[in-house]
């Protein structure tokens, strides 16, 4: 499984001309939003964080396949507190 987003360009373009006019204007409201509120320095910090956290919990591509995040958080079993069980 890979998100939207760890697709190539021409894949994501492929998906993007399938979806129905109004969910790709409204993608196009998200990302302009986003350009538009983001800081550039915090935000390209925060990301750096984030790939190095993943890389030390093992996802060895980091953020660039957020697909592997997803699999590490939805197969991990927790015991009571959310005390993840060590395999």
């Amino acid at each position: 499984m890979r998100t939207f987003g760890a697709r190539g360009r021409d894949e994501r373009r492929t998906i993007r001309a399938r979806l129905p006019e109004a969910v790709r204007a409204d993608l196009q409201a998200m990302a302009d939003r986003s350009e538009r509120d983001q800081v550039r320095a915090i935000s390209l910090m925060a990301w750096r964080t984030y790939d190095t956290y993943l890389r030390s919990q093992r996802v060895e591509s980091g953020v660039k396949n957020y697909g592997e995040v997803i699999r590490l958080l939805t197969g991990t079993r927790f015991e009571a507190g959310w005390r993840p069980v060590l395999r």
